[in-house]
């Protein structure tokens, strides 16, 4: 938390401006999105860094064989769908994916992949990953999403699907429009008739 000059609170992309540093990285390390990573047992400290101001926090880490999951991340952030259409998430079995959330789905079942890291810096296992993952739409209304992570859009507008993996968050912003027109043919491009005659076109 951050306050300006004027007692109110800093913006965000003041916030988002922090830089972290590791002042024991054999014992704690830290990510540019602000991840710690436990090295070894003992007390490190992070310096949190915003323009000319910083604050040092102490970590104490515990033993290390007792690993867990430190966050997660899907490949996307961000999809677009039509109504109707659906999306899917599956597990990462390499490491991380690079955050885009300008990538656009716009092809039926288009996947999201989840992936995570844990305390000790290691690719969490797929498997576990999956085992534990439950997801939740913010309005059932617009889409659902069932246990396996199947997306289904149902209505249009912006919903959030939440994927919780023990406690661990993650929400991917889905924007959902009506189907639009995309190929028109026609049975036959030449008509030939004789003068008088009535045709019918018929759609299907």
């Amino acid at each position: 938390m951050a306050k300006m000059d004027n007692g109110k609170a800093a913006p965000q992309s003041l916030l988002e401006s922090a830089l972290f540093e590791s002042l024991d990285p054999d014992i704690v390390t830290v990510l540019q999105n602000g991840n710690l990573i436990a090295r070894n047992i003992g007390t490190g400290r992070i310096k949190v860094t915003i323009g000319n101001l910083s604050k040092i926090v102490q970590v104490h880490v515990t033993d290390t064989s007792l690993t867990s999951l430190l966050y997660i991340d899907l490949s996307i952030t961000k999809a677009y769908l039509h109504k109707g259409q659906q999306l899917s998430f599956n597990f990462n079995t390499g490491g991380l994916l690079s955050m885009d959330d300008q990538v656009k789905i716009s092809a039926v079942n288009k996947s999201v992949t989840v992936s995570g890291t844990m305390t000790d810096g290691a690719v969490a296992d797929p498997s576990m990953l999956q085992s534990a993952a439950t997801f939740s739409s913010s309005n059932e209304a617009i889409a659902t999403v069932d246990d396996t992570g199947i997306v289904s859009t149902l209505g249009e507008g912006t919903v959030n699907i939440e994927v919780d993996v023990n406690g661990i968050k993650k929400v991917l912003e889905v924007i959902i429009s009506a189907p639009v027109l995309e190929t028109l043919s026609l049975s036959q491009e030449t008509i030939t008739v004789n003068e008088g005659d009535t045709i019918t076109l018929t759609f299907e």
